[in-house]
């Protein structure tokens, strides 16, 4: 293994990034909510312009674009 990847595999994640601003609107929600809310965020058939103005309009500014994210991270993780 040359030097390069011997660093690579040695040097840990950073942890404690900032949270996603998603994330935090989900622990301000009530659960009903917040279910709600996942499974919109699930259904490709709703868009995230309509979501972010949604939200918005309940008082968690929040741009089409973090939508966009938190939808690619979240079959990141899947």
């Amino acid at each position: 293994m040359g030097n390069l990847l011997k660093e690579i595999k040695e040097t840990k994640d950073r942890i404690g990034g900032k949270p996603r601003q998603l994330d935090l609107v989900l622990k301000k929600l009530d659960s009903t909510d917040r279910d709600d809310l996942l499974k919109a965020l699930n259904d490709s058939n709703i868009s995230c312009s309509v979501i972010a103005r949604v939200l918005t309009k309940r008082g968690f500014p929040i741009s089409r674009q973090m939508i966009q994210r938190f939808r690619a991270g979240s079959r990141d993780d899947a």
